[in-house]
């Protein structure tokens, strides 16, 4: 990797990049503004009640309930015993699960999936730890697991984005490395051993190789914790273009793809969309939230729309914000419609056919006005022409009566060419000539010599002879009779 291409934004992250983050980290909230067996729970929620600081509801008195939290003031007015029920406050840890494999290493708009898996990553951890909780991560590749155990230290944080940059400079083509999808069930196998109970799990992935295997371990850990999958992906692989051609590699083997015909376009976002859909499913089956998250918008903006801002000066902690809203209605359109979280992919604005360049603009007007004179020339040649279609049909009329009148062929032949001058030149410089003048007049306007020296003097002399041509000489002069009517300068 050369230094070019690792300054590319976008392409590679730097540390920089993610210690930045932490100024954007605040306005991100994982506290609970929902109910305590919400599936986005945060560090706040506990799995079982009790007294604490964060108030949750009233509700009826049920047997088991400590009386102390009777409240008589309600239980007076409806006149039913009610108590009031708190989360209990309690200290959590965080466990992220980064994906940097081959297959991340992937985008069409704005980043890399395995940028926008570091940035999400970077936002978490800086969130966890301005929260005063653990935070620990699993970083991994197609070739190695890398884990950070959870502490509450800056230290610990740094190592966690140093470690996930580092797998990230890893990535490229050429590199010989090899896709290995079994890596993600080995990381989340990993996990598994690492988050016993009551920890907050993020896996952010594209969840490339996701399997049964896949379902089974998160739904495991979906048992005792509380797991939230952020599905990273491109636009480009839930829509491609209508018309276009790519070629695509893995760094070994690289495959060229007529995107634009659609039966291959419909078999390649097939595949995708069923692997998405899969994913997508586990918000249903294992009631665990699978958040989209696109490389094509900025991070920090979508991580805070899909797991809410903090809430407002005004509020207490456990009111119903404007983030949770947003995070509710995310979670119900996925339940709904699977895809419905993905970003289509954005069409480039049309290309105007019209020409944006001054010298093209002149080009094509010239050429325009070149067509239509080549066009106002071949309708006015048409139309030009008429009288020369006109005596060549006439000329195979006589040619066909040769045989039954052949004495009258030449005398019917020199009155066709008359006609033929009289409509082609003038009848001032045509009507006049005779004899020897009017052969030589045909001569001049066909550029030869065959009327006044070949078979053309039966024009004049036909007539007067004693003995009708004989076939060979009509033929003849049928021919140059021809040859004059299609090429004679008007």
């Amino acid at each position: 990797m050369t230094d070019g291409i690792a300054s590319v934004p976008g392409v590679y992250v730097s540390l920089d990049d993610l210690l930045a983050l932490e100024h954007r980290a605040p306005n991100v909230s994982f506290k609970p503004r929902q109910p305590v067996h919400s599936l986005l729970s945060g560090r706040f929620a506990s799995r079982m009640r009790g007294r604490g600081l964060n108030f949750e509801e009233i509700r009826d008195y049920r047997s088991g309930d400590d009386v102390r939290s009777i409240d008589w003031k309600v239980t007076a007015r409806l006149q039913r015993p009610h108590v009031r029920v708190f989360n209990e406050e309690r200290d959590r840890q965080t466990l992220l699960v980064v994906d940097q494999r081959m297959s991340m290493f992937f985008g069409s708009r704005r980043a890399m999936k395995s940028v926008a898996a570091a940035e999400a990553a970077a936002i978490g951890a800086w969130r966890v730890l301005s929260a005063g909780d653990r935070v620990g991560a699993i970083v991994f590749n197609d070739r190695e697991i890398v884990e950070l155990r959870p502490r509450r230290s800056r230290s610990t944080v740094l190592q966690i984005l140093t470690a996930i940059v580092a797998h990230n400079r890893l990535l490229g083509v050429n590199k010989g490395i090899s896709a290995s999808p079994a890596m993600l069930n080995n990381a989340l196998a990993q996990a598994q051993r690492r988050a016993l109970h009551d920890a907050v799990v993020i896996v952010i992935s594209d969840f490339d190789g996701a399997d049964d295997e896949t379902h089974k371990m998160v739904g495991e850990i979906a048992r005792h914790n509380d797991v939230v999958a952020l599905l990273v992906h491109d636009p480009l692989q839930s829509e491609l273009p209508a018309s276009a051609s790519m070629t695509v590699t893995d760094g070994e083997l690289q495959i060229h793809l007529e995107v634009g015909r659609e039966s291959v376009r419909k078999s390649i976002l097939q595949v995708s969309q069923d692997r998405l859909k899969g994913v997508l499913a586990w918000t249903q089956e294992l009631r665990v939230p699978v958040l989209p998250l696109s490389s094509a918008e900025d991070t920090a903006q979508q991580v805070q729309r899909l797991l809410g801002a903090l809430p407002g000066r005004g509020g207490r902690g456990g009111g119903s914000g404007g983030g949770h809203g947003q995070m509710e209605r995310a979670l119900a359109d996925a339940q709904t419609d699977p895809l419905s979280g993905l970003i289509d992919f954005p069409l480039p604005q049309e290309v105007s056919l019209w020409p944006q360049t001054w010298p093209l603009r002149i080009a094509l007007v010239l050429i325009a006005a070149g067509v239509l004179w080549g066009g106002w020339r071949f309708v006015h040649r048409f139309y030009a022409d008429k009288y020369r279609r006109e005596a060549l049909a006439e000329l195979e009329q006589i040619q066909a009566a040769t045989d039954t009148a052949p004495d009258q062929a030449a005398t019917r032949l020199s009155v066709l060419v008359r006609r033929t001058a009289l409509c082609a030149f003038s009848r001032e410089a045509v009507a006049p000539l005779a004899g020897p003048a009017w052969l030589a007049f045909l001569d001049r306007s066909y550029e030869g010599k065959e009327f006044s020296e070949g078979a053309g003097r039966l024009l004049v002399s036909a007539p007067y002879q004693r003995v009708s041509p004989d076939s060979d000489q009509i033929e003849a002069l049928a021919g140059l009779v021809r040859r004059w009517i299609r090429g004679h300068h008007a």
